[in-house]
């Protein structure tokens, strides 16, 4: 794997000699490094906000989600009789699969807020929604949707491949 010569790599692509695992360990490794760029821990470090034992706790539970996700989903590539073109598949699928979660995602803070505003309080979830702080909630509700984001993924590659 080259992180600093681009050169090389290049000269690889021309020789097509960059194997799709090859091009997997890529992507992991840009998963990881944007997981840790993102998060809020870094960026309290680097005066960015607040920060607690819970930021500490999501930033490894995002990565390992991700990393395992990926490789579930070119796992199950693989198994296909015809499991070329996966990475396109992985980027492109990963588009609409995210802004059906993130609808959905939005769909549910929302019933919660309209919930919590107009019919009932509920102390739990009034504590969550004017917290400022990272919570244990979070912490699920991000792994959750997370993991919710790969398994509809890998659905939809492998749907992909069928009669293809």
């Amino acid at each position: 794997m080259y992180i600093w010569r681009v050169k090389k790599l290049i000269d690889e692509f021309r020789a097509d000699e960059v194997t799709e695992r090859k091009q997997l360990s890529y992507l992991l490794v840009f998963l990881v490094l944007s997981y840790i760029a993102a998060d809020p821990y870094v960026n309290n470090a680097l005066g960015y906000g607040t920060m607690n034992a819970m930021d500490i706790v999501l930033l490894p539970l995002s990565i390992v989600i991700a990393v395992a996700g990926t490789v579930l989903c070119y796992g199950a590539a693989k198994t296909t009789s015809s499991s070329a073109g996966f990475l396109p598949r992985y980027i492109c699928l990963g588009l609409p699969v995210m802004i059906r979660v993130i609808v959905l995602v939005f769909a549910l803070m929302l019933l919660s807020f309209v919930v919590n505003d107009y019919v009932f309080t509920i102390p739990f979830i009034d504590a969550y929604l004017n917290s400022e702080e990272t919570s244990f909630v979070d912490v699920v509700g991000v792994s959750a949707f997370e993991s919710l984001y790969f398994i509809l993924l890998r659905g939809a590659i492998v749907e992909s491949y069928e009669n293809a």
